[in-house]
């Protein structure tokens, strides 16, 4: 798992136990294989920080994941942590079968350098009424019962040829 993606991770929980009571904040890292897909379960609200790529196997994981935890259909935020597909790709699939209301990703550099299964997933984000709002280190949130911290990236990395480096 990428850093930056664990700090904001351990950040959120740490600072959770002092919002939601501890028997109600649950984080669940669903096993998607390659990419990422954790689920941050407060009481009604939840959160889901990537979706995994879209395979059979990883779709399978998050909807039993998310069917489990999400009693009413509803996802309040959606976080996506940079434009690989093994990280936006089961977001399609969550969107068939849940409503969300928020969705944020990192910044993006160019998105539209990002290929054209990105260009098609921003355009079904469109499709969803979903403006995504990009973030950048330093921003603080508050959203549900969180405050969301944006820890990394330092700087955008323009020169380099991984965008997992500005995640």
């Amino acid at each position: 798992m990428r850093r930056a993606g664990l700090s904001l991770l351990l950040f959120v929980a740490l600072f959770s136990i002092s919002v939601c009571s501890a028997e109600a904040l649950n984080v669940y890292f669903i096993n998607v294989g390659a990419g990422d897909a954790i689920l941050v379960d407060c009481g009604d609200w939840e959160a889901l920080l990537d979706a995994g790529p879209r395979t059979a196997r990883a779709n399978s994981e998050v909807f039993a994941t998310l069917a489990s935890h999400v009693d009413d259909g509803i996802i309040e935020l959606a976080i996506l942590s940079h434009p690989h597909s093994d990280h936006y790709g089961g977001f399609s699939v969550v969107f068939e079968q849940f409503e969300v209301e928020e969705f944020w990703r990192s910044y993006d550099i160019n998105p539209d350098k990002c290929g054209d299964e990105y260009s098609t997933f921003t355009r079904g984000l469109a499709l969803e009424g979903l403006v995504p709002r990009s973030l950048t280190r330093g921003d603080q949130i508050p959203y549900g019962q969180l405050t969301w911290f944006v820890l990394s990236p330092g700087e955008l990395r323009t020169t380099s040829r991984n965008d997992n480096e500005n995640s």
